[in-house]
């Protein structure tokens, strides 16, 4: 055999050895990025799975609020037209105080959690899915948090001042604004329904 064929055949030798090693390491970093993938959608449908059921929480949360809200408007507008001129016009307090509406549990702001949105913006799980799906979660939280702000202003900062100076006809105008809650609360019930209709398709991907 020749010096030339010698080095024709360790050449192709070499290179069948290269063409190996090359598919070797391509198809470990193919597995490698597929597991990676794996785990990342893994982790995704946990943290969906989990944000589902926060979001279901606080929609139970919110109904019950609102039926209990329902309630005491009704009952508020009744009084007006049961009570006589002299309750109406006498001190809240001396005519009952809220006594006079039957089932009362105090003005009930319910405690929305947003925990596991929080761990999805710190761990950063949440910017990696979809914009859909984000815009579909961020835009029930942000909600959410200006229902907050809704309820402290129009009940809880009004409800708790009432003292003896206020009769009872205007205490009872107090929850006049408790519509305007009722109405935030049925958005925020409809947008709670859109977004968990949207993460379970995507868990389902």
């Amino acid at each position: 055999m020749s010096i030339g064929q010698n080095i024709k055949e360790g050449l192709v030798k070499l290179l069948g050895e290269l063409v190996l090693i090359t598919a070797g390491v391509y198809l470990g970093l193919v597995a490698s990025n597929w597991n990676e993938q794996h785990n990342e959608t893994i982790k995704q449908k946990d943290f969906l799975k989990n944000l589902s059921m926060e979001i279901d929480s606080n929609q139970q949360k919110l109904q019950q609020s609102l039926a209990y809200r329902e309630h005491v408007l009704k009952t508020s507008h009744a009084l007006y037209h049961t009570l006589g001129k002299d309750r109406l016009q006498a001190g809240f307090w001396k005519s009952g105080g809220f006594q006079l509406i039957s089932g009362w549990k105090g003005i009930y702001i319910p405690p929305l959690e947003n925990s596991v949105y929080q761990s999805g913006l710190i761990s950063n799980t949440l910017h990696g899915l979809d914009f859909e799906t984000i815009h579909a979660i961020a835009q029930v939280y942000n909600y959410q948090e200006e229902y907050k702000l809704w309820t402290r202003t129009l009940i809880f900062d009004k409800v708790t001042n009432i003292d003896n100076r206020i009769n009872t006809a205007e205490a009872l105008s107090l929850f006049q604004p408790w519509a305007d809650i009722i109405g935030v609360e049925k958005s925020l019930m409809r947008r709670y329904s859109s977004a968990k209709t949207q993460l379970q398709k995507k868990i389902k991907e």
